[in-house]
C-alpha cells in the first residue's frame, strides 16, 4: 500500500533562539526554554470500503486521536499542531459486469470536508458543521489507483484542525463524489464498482514539549 507516508518522512528538533535585550533582563534561559519543542509526525487515516458502489454518492468515516501512538504518547506534552496535507487514492477497485474498465471511469469532482465531535462520543454523533478540506477535479479512477493525490490544507480550515487536534476532539471526514463524467455510465452503475476501497490522510505535525 502507498501512503503519504512515502511523501513526508519527517521527525525533527527545534530550538528557536531569542537573543538581544532580553539577556540583559536574565530571561534568556527561561524564554529559550519555552520555544523548545520537538517535531513528530502524526498520520490521521480515513477508510472507506464499500459493495455495489453507486454514484453520486456520500461516505462518512471518523477517525479517534488516541488510537494513534504518536498523539497518545505526547498528550500531556502536546504544545501546537500544524495540518500538513491531505492526501486521498484508491486502494482496491474490482470489475463490475457492465464490460466498462472501472480505471477508465471519470468522476466529474470528489468533495471531501471535515468536521469534529466536541462532545468526543463513543457513537456516531456527526458534526453540525462541516469545512472544505479538499476538492479533486476531472477524477479518472484510474490515475487515482493506488497513487496518492496531494492536497495542501487551507489556511483557514488548518487552524480549525489545529485548534480541535488541541481540545481532542474525534474528526469525521465527510466525502461526496459527483456523477459519472466520460465515459457516459449505462444504467446500473453499481456493477462498475462491486468492491471498491477508498483511503485519505491527513498529515499532521505535532509540536512536543521535551
Amino acid at each position: 500500500m502507498k501512503s503519504i507516508t512515502n511523501f513526508i518522512q519527517k521527525v525533527s528538533a527545534k530550538t528557536l533562539l531569542v537573543v538581544g535585550g532580553l539577556a540583559a533582563f536574565g530571561c534568556y534561559g527561561s524564554v529559550v526554554d519555552s520555544f523548545e519543542y520537538f517535531d513528530v509526525q502524526m498520520i490521521a487515516q480515513f477508510d472507506a470500503n464499500w459493495t455495489n458502489k453507486t454514484a453520486p454518492d456520500v461516505t462518512v468515516d471518523k477517525t479517534v486521536l488516541t488510537d494513534y501512538e504518536e498523539f497518545e504518547d505526547n498528550i500531556e506534552k502536546l504544545h501546537g499542531a500544524t495540518p500538513l496535507q491531505f492526501s486521498w487514492w484508491l486502494e482496491d477497485v474490482r470489475n463490475g459486469n457492465s464490460g466498462i474498465d472501472p480505471q477508465e471511469i471519470v468522476y466529474s469532482y470528489a468533495k471531501f470536508r471535515i468536521g469534529f465531535d466536541t462532545d468526543k462520543s463513543d457513537g456516531w454523533d456527526t458534526p453540525d458543521t462541516w469545512y472544505d478540506l479538499a476538492e479533486f477535479q476531472n477524477v479518472l479512477v484510474g490515475d487515482y489507483y493506488e497513487n496518492p493525490q496531494i492536497h495542501f490544507v487551507p489556511g483557514e480550515v488548518a487552524e480549525i484542525i489545529s485548534e480541535a487536534i488541541l481540545n481532542e476532539d474525534y474528526g469525521y471526514t465527510f466525502w461526496t463524489e459527483s456523477e459519472f463524467g466520460a465515459p457516459t455510465a449505462p444504467t446500473g452503475v453499481s456493477d462498475f464498482f462491486p468492491s471498491i476501497r477508498g483511503v485519505a490522510e491527513l498529515a499532521v505535525e505535532l509540536e512536543v514539549k521535551p
